[in-house]
């Protein structure tokens, strides 16, 4: 029946679209939330000022320790080194939120005008096809509610192979960023 189909189609995609948006908000708020704790920490063991004065960022955060973290990968993809710290941070935080929130972060990082942001438009260009992709952890929640939803028994292989596939597309998406700042040169 065409009417069922249509309402079925509509239940489903419904569930998924709030699945998509709930899954969004919980990690910008539980990013909020870390890096109101990591600064409270910073503030109390006076690391923020160390921070301040030591690297592109003005108190402990989750950004901070991303971009820590993933800094000597995005000087191996060719990021200039003023930008590294930069970069690491937005490959960190699409990897733990979403792309959604570190293309936010980009459109801050792009602003010259802003106390931390870009030295070099290359780096904006990389960083504009490091984020392309849906290759995070909030994405394998939502590929297991949502897959998982309309095909319940596959639940099990969605689960195992939800980190091989955001290391592929993280991969692939380095690898496009690496490509284009070749280009740029």
């Amino acid at each position: 029946n065409l009417l069922d189909a249509i309402a079925n189609g509509t239940t489903e995609g419904l569930k998924l679209a709030l699945n998509v948006g709930a899954m969004l908000l919980v990690f910008v708020a539980f990013i909020a939330m870390i890096n109101g704790i990591l600064g409270w920490v910073g503030d109390i063991t006076s690391f923020n000022g160390w921070i301040a004065a030591n690297s592109p960022y003005q108190s402990f955060s989750l950004e901070a320790i991303l971009g820590t973290v993933f800094a000597p990968l995005m000087w191996l993809i060719g990021v200039a080194n003023e930008d590294v710290m930069l970069m690491g941070q937005l490959l960190g935080i699409k990897l733990a939120a979403s792309e959604f929130i570190g293309y936010i972060q980009l459109a801050d990082l792009k602003n010259v005008s802003n106390g931390v942001h870009f030295t070099y438009n290359k780096s904006v260009i990389m960083a504009t096809y490091m984020l392309c992709g849906f290759a995070n952890f909030a994405s394998i929640g939502i590929q297991i509610g949502g897959i998982g939803s309309l095909a319940p028994g596959q639940r099990k292989n969605l689960s195992e192979f939800g980190m091989k596939a955001v290391l592929g597309g993280s991969l692939a998406s380095l690898l496009s960023a690496t490509i284009a700042g070749m280009i740029l040169g």
